[in-house]
């Protein structure tokens, strides 16, 4: 005898044992017969206490990080470097530039997926564009590399995490939006 009704009751048997295997070997996208371990990320900074800003910042013991997202990279910014006392006389007062009216610009640059540059920016030596001057600034003048920094990890969102020590948290800890706990 044939029954037809028996090939589809096969079927869906088949259909449904393929299903509940898939449900037992993945979960949420992962496999369950591994475990999961967490990222980089959440590695580097579990127990980090996270300061949020224009830019992103993670302290975990004497270490800080800073998570510089898509948005933070080759855009300008101003730093004032400045005293906090000084000895009353000259340039040297309370609050007065360090950089005696030299304030700097800085870039993130990334160069590689393992490497993000602190460039300090030329804007004070100019020339027009396309004159013999202009490439005589540019060959004497040229931009800065500060610091390089290592990418210690990626957010789950692409952001890049160095470990910014006092190239950036310096600057950072000054001002008035953050503070370092005790």
């Amino acid at each position: 005898m044939n029954f037809p009704f028996a090939k589809r009751v096969g079927r869906l048997l088949t259909v449904a044992a393929v299903v509940a295997m898939a449900l037992l070997w993945c979960r949420d996208g992962r496999l369950l017969a591994q475990d999961a371990k967490p990222s980089a990320y959440e590695t580097l900074l579990k127990d980090a206490k996270t300061y949020t800003g224009l830019i992103k910042l993670h302290q975990k013991g004497q270490k800080v990080y800073a998570e510089l997202a898509s948005g933070n990279l080759n855009k300008d910014y101003i730093v004032l470097i400045s005293i906090a006392r000084g000895i009353g006389e000259g340039p040297l007062l309370g609050g007065m530039s360090w950089g005696f009216g030299d304030d700097w610009l800085w870039q993130f640059r990334k160069v590689d997926d393992e490497t993000v540059q602190i460039v300090r920016r030329n804007v004070r030596f100019t020339a027009k564009e396309g004159s013999p001057e202009h490439r005589a600034v540019q060959l004497a003048y040229t931009e800065s590399v500060l610091f390089s920094l290592k990418v210690e990890a990626k957010s789950p969102g692409g952001a890049l995490v160095v470990l910014a020590g006092w190239a950036i948290a310096a600057p950072l800890a000054a001002s008035r939006w953050f503070r370092w706990e005790e």
